[in-house]
């Protein structure tokens, strides 16, 4: 399981009044399980999960939303790989922070569906990730926020 975990750095900024697509948000790979580094066929670590998203400014302004409201998170989004192929991962991730810093991050697990199947089983990197087709907030304890599906 540890192969399959994303540790996000989240960095909540005020947002530019000017500039719509603006929501503050950025984002750094602080650390990539062995698993995802290998089928994403590169080292992503440092570098700004959302600039490898479909839909930066949805995709920021939800973790931002997830920052405010401290909760989890669900998804289901397809993959399309090199050969064609596509698949569905599954995407959980919990908030956490740093007491001393009052730094956020992401705990995040990706798990590939029907991975273990021989004919599921990909090949080739993936070449893009499409927006995700189910979501869901995972309360754990301060409630979920308001969210237009």
């Amino acid at each position: 399981m540890l192969a399959q975990i994303i540790l996000l750095d989240i960095f909540l900024d005020t947002p530019n009044p000017d500039k719509l697509s603006d929501t503050g948000v950025t984002t750094s790979v602080r650390l990539i399980g062995s698993r995802l580094r290998e089928l994403a066929d590169m080292d992503v670590t440092g570098q700004d999960y959302l600039d490898f998203v479909p839909d930066r400014e949805y995709q920021s302004a939800y973790l931002r939303c997830c920052e405010e409201k401290p909760c989890g998170s669900w998804s289901v989004s397809p993959v399309v790989y090199e050969r064609g192929y596509n698949s569905l991962i599954e995407i959980t991730h919990f908030p956490m922070a740093d007491e001393k810093t009052g730094a956020h991050f992401r705990l995040i697990m990706i798990e590939e569906m029907g991975a273990e199947l021989p004919e599921f089983r990909t090949l080739g990197k993936p070449v893009e990730l499409k927006p995700a087709i189910a979501k869901h907030f995972i309360d754990i304890g301060a409630g979920v926020p308001e969210w237009p599906q």
